[in-house]
């Protein structure tokens, strides 16, 4: 009944009232407010109950609900077991608490945690391995030799030394200072192979600046020396505008004709 009840109040209000069934209603909300104005109010209504009667209807009430209880019996709430329930928690918040001293103790050490120069050196060997000196230039090297070695000077001086001695094949980790976490400057040594025969060892000097290791200085690495490396020289460059100029040589002993002895006229 209260479904069919349910169901007739939605469809009623989801269907809109037509014209006519509005002047309708108008008129019966006024034939109601007639009939409310001619109705004579109880004596209850005007003044108040009387303390009996008002006594008298809350035990009526009183009686009505403990009937009620005795029908319908209450229904207890189930409640979760206590110990378990402390019990839980007690691991949530141990789990938590650990998560957040382990988060802040790892991103601590991220923070203060000094970068590993051999990374930065084993890039610059990297780079010249593959000439790509423009980005050793730019990325690996300490601001300041960046500013003494411009980008241009740089280049030619490494494609220099490849034309003489080779390009760099291999870089072997030969010597590093064992703790670097409390040091500004650091000296890591390489045995450095050129081409396929030339073979020497390059100390490169690196120096933290904002966290960040930069090589000051590369050593020798663009003039190797060492047992078994050729003194070459680069092969001076020859002007084809420019000819030397040739004396004359005299028959007379190979003199040039301007060392001669002149003759007098008897």
């Amino acid at each position: 009944m209260r479904e069919f009840n349910r169901r007739q109040v939605a469809a009623a209000r989801s269907r809109r009232a037509t014209p006519e069934e509005l002047r309708e209603a108008r008129e019966r909300l006024k034939e109601i407010d007639a009939e409310l104005q001619r109705t004579e109010l109880l004596p209850e209504t005007k003044n108040g109950e009387e303390r009996e009667q008002r006594y008298e209807r809350v035990l009526r009430l009183r009686a009505m609900r403990d009937e009620f209880a005795r029908k319908v019996p209450p229904q207890k709430p189930h409640h979760a077991n206590g110990i378990l329930l402390s019990l839980f928690m007690l691991v949530g918040s141990v789990l938590i608490c650990g998560m957040c001293a382990g988060g802040s103790f790892f991103v601590l050490r991220f923070i203060t945690q000094k970068p590993d120069p051999t990374a930065t050196s084993s890039g610059f060997w990297d780079d010249m391995k593959s000439q790509d000196y423009v980005d050793l230039h730019e990325n690996l090297l300490y601001p300041t030799l960046r500013v003494q070695r411009p980008t241009d000077i740089f280049v030619s001086d490494a494609r220099a030394t490849d034309a003489l001695y080779g390009k760099v094949t291999d870089a072997q980790l030969i010597s590093v200072p064992s703790d670097t976490t409390q040091l500004q400057n650091v000296q890591i040594t390489y045995a450095v192979t050129r081409g396929n025969n030339v073979r020497y060892n390059v100390t490169l000097t690196l120096q933290l600046h904002t966290n960040t290791w930069g090589i000051s200085d590369f050593g020798n690495t663009f003039s190797p020396t060492g047992p078994g490396v050729p003194n070459i020289q680069p092969t001076p460059t020859v002007n084809p505008q420019e000819s030397p100029t040739a004396t004359p040589v005299s028959d007379i002993g190979g003199m040039p004709i301007a060392d001669l002895p002149r003759r007098r006229d008897g």
